[in-house]
């Protein structure tokens, strides 16, 4: 009983295939802006949170224009796929760097986890089509982007749909797909140094770069959450870099230099701390962001020599050993979720944050930050399947390992209510939904609709936790 709930099935691919190619398969006029059969009040330098697909009104996207929009001029374009299906969260948090460089970001209102492969075909078609008919898009510089199971489906369309020069994976890498088709797609991914799929994107990227294809990996300080804004922008530069290289659009010495200094600062620090490895990584990032674009002879430079160093060799082997690790316990915990007791998985959690309160290295208490937010999400997955399945013993003791690992997530107090609403202990469900609300659970619309509480909502206490979320939120 595996799951992955940012795993794209393969089946899926080749419809997505397909459906994608349909998006892209007439010829792009310049400066013509195609007719389409439903009339909205489209407004540039603002966020539109819901513009109706003309293919089905029920489906839509957020959208935001640059200031500079005009039909008469091309524009690039990100399409962007949440895992929950947060468009209009996503293009808020991200529309200063549509702004900033002129692109549109359009992201689905209905494409998520859980759907069907029908589902997320059409979804995905109606609203690709929509974006490209409605507006003026340079066929050039056609991007996806992704959050999570999102991102699998980015990098789905791009890998297989040629007319997709870029991708942005945020939180995820590819879908499980046994070869990679070819390499014209420009990868760019960005991932939280604590987030559980932390391994599988270094891994990603070292096959691409084994590969000889085009690809960046940004780590920031997070778990597995959608970036910051300044970590889109990295990633958008990367892509942009990309179209300059390939002389799609001219040179921009100004974007240049700022890359350039930004990861020349990054490679000094290193050096006066004496970190070799950081340093190596400094180099290899200014080189994959500008080769082409100005003399970078210097770093490669860098590079042979930093290689071939005893300390970051050394290092390398440490990192590498600490990989391994942290690989050999996610499987551990996967082979033992289902076979271990409550009392073995006490111990395990405990003994991580042991090892995780008196570890001296930074990367070793990263490493078990990763795996208790691995444990995190697998739990959840395992506790949310017994549930659904109504295996009422089996759902108790992933729900036991996944409050002992994260005791401040909402969702563990949100699926206890569930858990025991389903058993008709109406007063601890109750009790657990104002924990979820007390740890920061604001969506009304999941708990008004959620079937396991259909007891509940005629108690007047149901009413006044629904009542003080309302309040929170206004």
């Amino acid at each position: 009983m595996k799951h992955r709930n940012n795993l794209l099935p393969a089946s899926m691919l080749l419809i997505i295939l397909l459906f994608t190619a349909a998006c892209h398969n007439t010829p792009q006029k310049k400066n013509i802006q195609k007719p389409v059969s439903v009339s909205v009040d489209v407004k540039s330098g603002e966020v539109m949170p819901h513009i109706p697909c003309s293919a089905d009104t029920s489906e839509s996207y957020a959208l935001y224009l640059p200031s500079d929009y005009s039909p008469k001029h091309l524009f690039p374009v990100i399409f962007f796929f949440d895992a929950h299906a947060r468009g209009a969260l996503v293009v808020k948090k991200y529309k200063s760097i549509a702004e900033e460089f002129g692109f549109i970001l359009a992201a689905s209102n209905n494409s998520k986890n859980g759907q069907s492969q029908q589902q997320t075909s059409r979804v995905l078609y109606h609203f690709m089509q929509d974006v490209e008919q409605r507006f003026s898009v340079d066929p050039q510089r056609i991007y996806t982007a992704g959050f999570s199971g999102g991102a699998r489906v980015a990098a789905a369309i791009g890998l297989f749909n040629k007319s997709v020069a870029g991708t942005i994976g945020l939180e995820a890498g590819f879908p499980p797909v046994r070869q990679i088709p070819d390499t014209h797609l420009t990868w760019v991914g960005v991932v939280g140094n604590t987030d559980f799929n932390y391994l599988e994107m270094k891994d990603l990227s070292r096959r691409l770069d084994a590969m000889g294809m085009q690809n960046l990996l940004l780590v920031y300080p997070g778990k597995h959450e959608l970036p910051p804004a300044r970590m889109f922008k990295k990633a958008y530069e990367f892509l942009l870099l990309d179209a300059m290289r390939k002389q799609i659009v001219p040179l921009n010495q100004s974007i240049i230099d700022t890359v350039k200094n930004r990861y020349d600062r990054l490679r000094i620090q290193a050096q006066k701390g004496d970190h070799c490895l950081q340093q190596l990584e400094a180099d290899q990032a200014l080189v994959k962001n500008l080769e082409g674009l100005t003399n970078v002879t210097l770093y490669q430079n860098e590079i042979k020599k930093l290689s071939a160093s005893h300390a970051c060799q050394l290092r390398k082997k440490e990192m590498t050993a600490l990989l391994q690790t942290e690989t050999f316990d996610q499987q551990k915990f996967d082979q033992s979720l289902s076979s271990e007791g409550s009392g073995w998985w006490r111990h395990q959690i405990q003994e991580l944050y042991r090892k995780k309160s008196v570890a001296r290295d930074e990367q070793v208490k990263l490493m078990d930050q990763r795996l208790l937010n691995y444990l995190s999400l697998m739990s959840y997955l395992y506790a949310g399947s017994s549930l659904q399945n109504r295996q009422m013993e089996e759902t108790e003791k992933f729900l036991m390992i996944y409050q002992m690992v994260d005791p401040d997530n909402p969702e563990v107090y949100l699926m206890k209510a569930e858990f025991e609403a389903l058993q008709n202990q109406n007063n601890k469900a109750l009790t657990s939904l104002q924990k979820a609300v007390d740890h920061g659970f604001k969506d009304t619309y999941r708990i008004e609709n959620n079937n396991y509480f259909k007891n509940l909502k005629a108690l007047p206490e149901f009413t006044k936790i629904l009542g003080k979320i309302k309040k929170v939120k206004n």
